[in-house]
């Protein structure tokens, strides 16, 4: 089943009673009349309401206590795919060119598959990295990081490089103003996540010095695998977005989020958001798809 926007608009006159996390709860389109004539002629809308099998489709979407969505991007494409869940009852939800594509899936393999044609599968990663740090000093850590990997790419065009630890002055200059495929800039404007004061640089980066990610030694360098790993994840090609959300019995929505950044079939960082802070690590392709996976299945998230 394949929806407009302005149908699934008209329909959620239907579901007065609807969960916070609802298909039909943010549903913004100005009606222009055509809405039931073309419902009738897709089969959806039968003597003035749904076909049984449409309309079990969305009642899932209305009633949903779970939802989630994947979304990955590259330079050329965008895929979005929702996921309604109410009880044991699923439905999968895609955006086709603005319109909806309504199904019932069973299993995700067809989606993993999709989804894996852009970012591989591979078992194997260039780098082992894992760390959980609070937001400002995760921020710190990137910037360090960003600034590694602009060094290594230019090394490797033939740019003269200098050698050695990276100043305190590049780094606060860098999260003031991050460039367009750093990590700084990707989580500042897709999370709204704050940078640390030029003020407390230096102590953020004496305790990331204390949990062995960085080295300070006339300036700032960074740690063997975390080397690695900046000098291997060079041009961001997809990002991968995750996000669940669960509804209680009072209505309360809770949420939970990752980003995976992949750089090749053998580099992708993988950024899991929690009150705790940030977990940065390291990933293979096949991690993701687990990853994807577990999102797709609507995880479990209030306890």
């Amino acid at each position: 089943m394949k929806l407009t926007i302005n149908e699934i608009a008209f329909l959620a006159g239907a579901y007065r009673e609807k969960s916070p996390l609802s298909l039909f709860a943010n549903i913004d389109a100005r009606l222009d009349g055509t809405e039931e004539k073309s419902l009738v002629k897709k089969g959806v809308y039968i003597d003035g309401g749904l076909s049984p099998k449409e309309k079990e489709m969305l009642d899932v979407a209305a009633g949903a206590g779970r939802c989630a969505r994947v979304a990955l991007k590259d330079n050329s494409c965008v895929v979005e795919k929702y996921v309604y869940r109410d009880g044991g009852k699923i439905v999968l939800v895609e955006n086709d060119g603005g319109d909806l594509l309504f199904s019932v899936p069973d299993g995700w393999s067809k989606t993993l598959s999709e989804i894996s044609e852009f970012t591989g599968i591979s078992r194997i990663k260039s780098s082992f990295i894992e760390v959980l740090l609070p937001v400002e000093q995760m921020m710190a850590l990137l910037a360090v990081i960003d600034l590694s990997r602009k060094n290594a790419l230019n090394s490797y065009i033939g740019n003269n490089v200098e050698n050695g630890p990276i100043a305190y002055t590049d780094i606060v200059r860098h999260l003031e103003n991050p460039g367009k495929n750093s990590f700084v800039h990707m989580l500042k404007k897709n999370y709204n996540f704050s940078v640390p004061e030029a003020g407390e640089v230096g102590a953020l980066l004496g305790g990331l010095s204390g949990k062995g990610c960085i080295r300070l030694e006339k300036g700032c360098s960074l740690q063997a695998e975390y080397a690695v790993f900046a000098s291997s994840f060079l041009i961001p090609e997809t990002v991968v977005i995750m996000e669940a959300f669960n509804a209680d019995e009072h209505g309360r929505v809770t949420s939970g989020a990752a980003l995976c950044v992949c750089a090749g079939v053998k580099d992708i960082a993988s950024f899991i958001f929690s009150p705790e802070g940030i977990e940065l690590s390291s990933i293979s392709g096949m991690q993701l798809m687990q990853m994807v996976e577990n999102f797709l299945n609507c995880p479990d998230i209030t306890g």
